[in-house]
């Protein structure tokens, strides 16, 4: 019988490993358990490879550019760069070019929201094992921000939401504070916080106070427990997340996952994966000076346990669970 971590996904990610003095060192892929262990380089050379995505189980997809891009645009070098869209094979570890020499402004590119295919240049290119079909324009969507419906005349937000047609319908009302107190005039310790009320069809509903001020997502787990992801800000990407399951029949609430930016939250496999909120702390590197870095990190819904996937003198791009 397999063990919950060996039924886990694999990881690919894109990494830059800060080497020690003035040598300079760029963005490669690889590929590590779900837990952080057996850990091992795909791609090297003097180019920079990131935005990996699985086409299937033994096919990755992502893109390269004749750089290393910088963490902020200002410090990215002039001039334009020439990007390509290339597939790896695991099986063989060869990789075969789609697309070349494409120019760019700015060397970082991106994952589309429907995890199939690349931005660059505000183009989306979606990409299968044989081939790039290119989409133009691009228009980014952001599913967090059209989440629930805004109220003007309560000042509140609200929606609802079921996990099946036959399951019951959740309703879900909730305020935010920035810090600055509630509402109703109540202090608060200046962390931004949501009050929720989750009610159900037949009327009886719960009240929790949790960190966030925005919710991502939610998840019905059955008749009396759901997932809930809240935010600090609109954006996904390297703002803090928190993970609770919710129990409205003892108002209960558990904190799954605490301060975790760009968060990969599976409720069906029980795992979730994601960086560390702060995604640009600073670190010293001897011999070169002040960079920036940041760290991956995995979780286990059902136990809490928490591993690290990778840490220290490292700057993450990109990542992507391989799929079952």
């Amino acid at each position: 019988m397999l063990s919950p971590l060996q039924r886990n996904p694999d990881i690919a990610f894109s990494a830059r490993f800060y080497r020690l003095g003035k040598e300079r060192s760029f963005y490669h892929l690889y590929l590590c358990r779900f837990d952080g262990t057996h850990r091992r380089q795909l791609t090297f050379g003097s180019k920079s490879q990131i935005t990996p995505i699985w086409l299937d189980k033994t096919h990755l997809a992502y893109s390269e550019v004749n750089t290393t891009p910088a963490v902020d645009s200002e410090l990215q070098r002039r001039g334009k760069h020439l990007a390509s869209i290339k597939v790896l094979d695991l099986e063989s570890e060869q990789s075969k070019t789609l697309l070349n020499d494409i120019p760019v402004d700015d060397p970082w590119m991106s994952v589309n929201e429907d995890g199939r295919s690349i931005v660059i240049n505000d183009t989306s290119y979606s990409i299968s094992k044989t081939k790039v079909v290119r989409k133009q324009p691009y228009r980014s969507v952001d599913n967090y921000q059209s989440f629930g419906q805004w109220n003007q005349e309560t000042n509140r937000h609200h929606t609802t939401v079921s996990a099946t047609k036959t399951s019951p319908v959740w309703n879900l009302e909730w305020t935010y504070d920035d810090g600055t107190g509630w509402e109703d005039g109540q202090a608060d310790s200046g962390i931004a916080k949501t009050k929720l009320k989750v009610s159900k069809e037949n009327g009886k509903f719960s009240e929790f106070s949790l960190h966030g001020d925005a919710i991502r997502e939610v998840c019905p787990i059955d008749n009396s427990r759901l997932y809930i992801i809240l935010g600090l800000g609109l954006s996904r990407i390297d703002n803090s997340h928190f993970v609770y399951q919710l129990d409205c029949e003892t108002n209960r609430s558990k904190l799954l996952a605490d301060n975790v930016g760009d968060i990969d939250f599976r409720a069906s496999k029980g795992i979730w994966i994601g960086y560390q909120a702060e995604a640009r702390p600073i670190r010293e590197v001897p011999g070169a000076g002040q960079v920036w870095a940041n760290s991956l990190y995995s979780g286990d819904i059902a136990t809490g346990k928490r591993w690290t996937i990778v840490d220290g003198l490292v700057h993450l791009a990109s990542y992507a669970t391989r799929p079952k």
